[in-house]
């Protein structure tokens, strides 16, 4: 059985196993110090892997001989604080290894007894990795936060100089840089930077260096050439000459410019300043080069948006003036947006705008107008309007037409053009006023023209019936001869004649001198005729029964003719009717209307019996006599000129009786018609007045 002593002894080295198993397999650096000394006793395999140094090279060391430690315990004196103390603790130190590669380490020195003997465990932690990852975590969230901020101010952006300034603090204040500023070319060329804003800045000349062709700064190059430019060691540069004693004052180490891009050109820069050396790594100029686009884009959205604003402006006045001049306008004004069916042809349109002078000349209110269609409101309108409109928007040709608008009842001057497609614009004016003007004036001008003519038939009128008079005349004298001359050989013819029918026994004798008296009698109704034409004048009216006188001419015309003839008596309707007319002329009239009707019928020997009907009818007025015949009617092309004296298709007379009886029912205020067919016969229609002239 082992004694105290031996058990203690077995107890001491298990525990030096345990310690020595430890201390050779922990994950952190161990040094293990003479407390008097600063002798390095021992060291771990992790230490010497960690910072490349052999077991050999760190045993026997003072600890401030060693380079990696020469910011920990730099000399004697600081590892004589080290003994006072007992413990320290480091939690962010920066250690150099055998290659001159830097870690960052978590360094605790405690002081304690071994076997009643002083010493000091140096425990060192690599926390290279959790730093990194601190520092891209730092990174990140100020990248979060500087891009959030910048997200926001160009939100909230009115002014562009606030908004630099804003953008500047940003970089300052979130990307703990030491100095920002902005620079816009100040001519078209390039040629000069003008700063526009800044944070943290101290001298201009950081800032720029006036004319590019002098530039000893990156900022003109970089709107020059418009691209990214780094002075890592400000302090070194040469271009840097000029301002690095103020570079050293303020702290500037290192500086970065990158351009402000628009649609791919270069308007301004925006200048960092660091007080670190090579301070703008890879990651890092990221988050710069996306606030700097982010501040190129707010900078020009601001521009657009003053730009945009005084086109608003602009636009406003002018809409104001447009509206003014719009409504002041006295021609109507209305858009139309043109409506076609399904086979592309314009069937209707719709109102878009209307002005004042719309609602006034048409008399429809703007209200009840817009967005309706022409077929909603005047559904009963000239369908023109569509074909016309519709023809403006298919070709694009300007029209100018007139039109009337059933429904408005007025007449309208439109021009039509078209402004988009589908859309066309009218301009027009009521010219009701006018072509009621000219309605008046094509009124009077038919009337004039009427006048005159009417004057133009009666001055013509007037001068026939002057040459009339003037013949008639003539013929009255030459009749007057002509009766003078051949009445008194007539007269001889007629007594010699009656002489040899006393003595002549011969019945053909007698029969000769029965023709004699027969041509004596025609060549006196000749004369008479002449005469009675020559010398018609104005009738001498009298109370006459018209009857009475048409019945005695019926009467003569029996005794007279040879023919057999029938005549169908069909007046009794004009039994005792009184009219006021000259008795003579009507015994004229009726007297050659009969004997022509004789004339014209068959009846002679051999020939069936020619018919003449005479037939009346009264009126209020006036009264109708017809004398029909079964004649052979007249030729169409003699119609015209029946009336026409001497104008005959008789083998014997003078052609004077139709005429004679023409003038005869005119002076009486009535008027005469022949209708007549050839093979047919002859119907002349006498319309006389009762009492003066018809009506």
């Amino acid at each position: 059985m082992k004694n105290k002593e031996e058990q203690a002894g077995e107890a001491l080295r298990d525990s030096e196993i345990r310690y020595r198993r430890l201390f050779e397999s922990a994950k952190d650096g161990i040094l293990i110090l003479d407390a008097e000394t600063g002798m390095i006793n021992d060291v771990n395999p992790f230490l010497v892997e960690m910072l490349g140094y052999s077991r050999e090279e760190l045993l026997g060391k003072r600890i401030w001989e060693l380079g990696s430690f020469k910011d920990v315990i730099a000399s004697q004196d600081n590892f004589m604080e080290l003994q006072r103390e007992k413990y320290i603790r480091y939690e962010d130190l920066p250690l150099e290894t055998t290659d001159g590669h830097r870690i960052d380490v978590e360094f605790v020195s405690n002081v304690y007894f071994v076997e009643r003997k002083k010493v000091i465990q140096c425990n060192i932690r690599n926390i290279t990795e959790r730093k990194q990852r601190e520092d891209e975590l730092y990174r990140l969230n100020r990248a979060l936060k500087a891009s959030s901020r910048s997200n926001q101010a160009m939100m909230r952006a009115t002014d562009e100089t606030e908004y630099m300034n804003e953008a500047c603090k940003i970089i300052v204040e979130d990307c703990g840089y030491k100095m920002a500023w902005i620079g816009f070319a100040e001519s078209d060329d390039n040629n000069f930077l003008c700063p526009a804003a800044s944070v943290g800045i101290e001298d201009a000349d950081l800032a720029t260096s006036g004319n590019i062709e002098n530039a000893q700064d990156l900022s003109d190059n970089v709107i020059f050439v418009e691209e990214t430019a780094f002075c890592k060691a400000m302090l070194a540069a040469p271009q840097f000459k000029r301002v690095q004693e103020q570079a050293l004052k303020q702290g500037y180490a290192s500086s970065i410019v990158m351009p402000l891009m628009d649609r791919g050109r270069a308007f301004g820069v925006m200048s960092i300043y660091s007080e670190v050396p090579n301070s703008f790594p890879g990651n890092e100029m990221g988050l710069i080069s996306e606030l700097v686009g982010d501040l190129a884009y707010g900078i020009m959205e601001l521009r657009l948006r003053k730009l945009h604003a005084k086109i608003q402006d602009a636009l406003e006045n002018s809409e104001k003036r447009y509206r003014a001049l719009f409504d002041s306008m006295t021609e109507g004004f209305a858009l139309h947006e043109i409506i076609c069916d399904d086979n592309g042809i314009p069937c209707d349109y719709r109102f878009i705008e209307i002005n004042q002078a719309f609602e006034k000349l048409t008399g429809l209110k703007r209200n009840d107008v817009l967005y309706q269609t022409h077929n909603e409101i005047l559904p009963g309108d000239n369908p023109a309007w569509v074909e016309f409109y519709g023809k403006v928007a298919l070709s694009g040709e300007p029209i100018e037409f007139e039109s009337y608008s059933s429904d408005l009842k007025k007449y309208y001057q439109v021009f039509a053009y078209r402004t988009m497609p589908h859309q066309v614009a009218a301009l027009f004016m009521d010219i009701s006023e006018r072509k009621k003007a000219e309605e008046i004036l094509m009124r009077d001008k038919e009337t004039l023209e009427s006048i005159v003519k009417e004057r133009a038939e009666a001055l013509l009128d007037i001068q026939a019936k002057l040459e009339r008079a003037k013949r008639l005349s003539d013929i009255g004298t030459l009749a007057a001869t002509v009766a003078h001359e051949l009445r008194n050989p007539l007269a001889a013819i007629t007594i010699s004649a009656v002489i040899i029918r006393r003595k002549a026994k011969d019945e053909a004798v007698r029969e000769q001198l029965k023709n004699i008296d027969k041509m004596v009698d025609e060549s006196d109704q000749i004369i008479n005729n002449l005469l009675f034409y020559s010398r018609l004048g104005t009738p001498h009216h009298k109370n006459i029964v018209i009857y009475d006188i048409i019945d005695e001419c019926v009467e003569n015309l029996r005794r007279q003719i040879k023919k057999n003839v029938r005549l169908k008596r069909n007046f009794d309707y004009l039994k005792g009717l009184i009219m006021s007319a000259d008795p003579i002329q009507m015994k004229e009239v009726f007297h050659n209307l009969l004997h022509n009707a004789a004339d014209a019928v068959s009846g002679g020997d051999g020939e069936d019996d020619g018919e003449i009907e005479i037939s009346a009818d009264s009126y209020p007025e006036f009264i109708k006599i017809r004398i029909k015949d079964n004649g052979q009617g007249i030729d169409i092309q003699h119609q015209e000129k029946v009336f026409d004296p001497f104008f005959t298709t008789k083998a014997k007379g003078t052609g004077l009786g139709l005429t004679v009886c023409n003038q005869i029912v005119n002076i009486h205020g009535g008027s005469i018609d022949i209708e007549s067919e050839p093979g047919n016969g002859t119907t002349v229609t006498i319309v006389l007045p009762k009492k003066g002239k018809l009506r």
